[in-house]
């Protein structure tokens, strides 16, 4: 081997070594600076816990008992009384909490963000769809023209957060991203159970309950497409 060639050679690992240290370098300062964030949450929970929420100054919140008669707890003279629930009366909408949905929801645009927000507050009850007039959502929203309509139904379509029925103006509501109602009773037949130790869905474990109603042409998504179209854009699979 001449000089020239192992001087190259040199060099080349030389770079090597160079570009592997700094990925180590950045490796340990994202790995500090997350350490750091969480110590910082860790903190400013402990302060903030003993500190009253200035907005539960006007705070109330309406609730219904509900009494399980199944289920019995003691009284205060020795005796069983049915237990009770509290039950919130305001409709609320959840939105499910991920890295991946967090960035679905970075990707929209404006004028789909706002009917997104729009739909959050309409959706009722236990329905995992909504009725989207253009007259009515431009009315009620104030989002402006049948164009902006139709750019953010079509934008919300193409990111997977509704879906077309074959109602003129309806659409499914992706309960993955969000719904008003408790999703374990409606949507018993996907149900799974998430092992404690492993952290693996187990399969097949929930029961399949006949609800005598036929669920036909309904939108099923896997984990491992929640995953990817909430990086790349929704797929429809219709």
């Amino acid at each position: 081997m001449t000089k020239e060639e192992l001087s190259h050679k040199w060099l080349k690992n030389s770079d090597k070594k160079l570009e592997n240290d700094e990925k180590w370098c950045k490796f340990v300062t994202n790995r500090a600076s997350s350490n750091k964030r969480q110590m910082d949450i860790k903190l400013i929970r402990e302060d903030l816990n003993k500190t009253m929420n200035p907005f539960t100054q006007e705070l109330v919140i309406a609730v219904n008992v509900r009494l399980d008669p199944d289920a019995k707890i003691k009284d205060g003279y020795g005796g069983e009384v049915p237990a009770s629930n509290l039950i919130e009366r305001d409709k609320s909408a959840k939105v499910y909490q991920s890295a991946a949905n967090r960035d679905r929801a970075m990707n929209l645009s404006a004028t789909a963000m706002r009917m997104f927000v729009f739909i959050m507050y309409e959706l009722d009850g236990t329905d995992d769809w909504i009725m989207l007039d253009p007259d009515w959502y431009k009315d009620a929203s104030g989002a402006g023209s049948r164009n902006m309509y139709k750019k953010a139904k079509d934008e919300l379509v193409r990111y997977g957060y509704i879906s077309r029925t074959e109602h003129r103006n309806v659409y499914w509501v992706n309960p993955a991203l969000v719904f008003a109602g408790n999703r374990v009773s409606k949507f018993k037949d996907n149900v799974v159970i998430k092992d404690t130790f492993t952290g693996k869905h187990q399969t097949n474990v929930a029961p399949k309950i006949n609800t005598g109603k036929t669920r036909l042409n309904r939108k099923k998504w896997t984990m491992d497409e929640e995953i990817k179209y909430g990086e790349q854009g929704f797929k429809q699979t219709v």
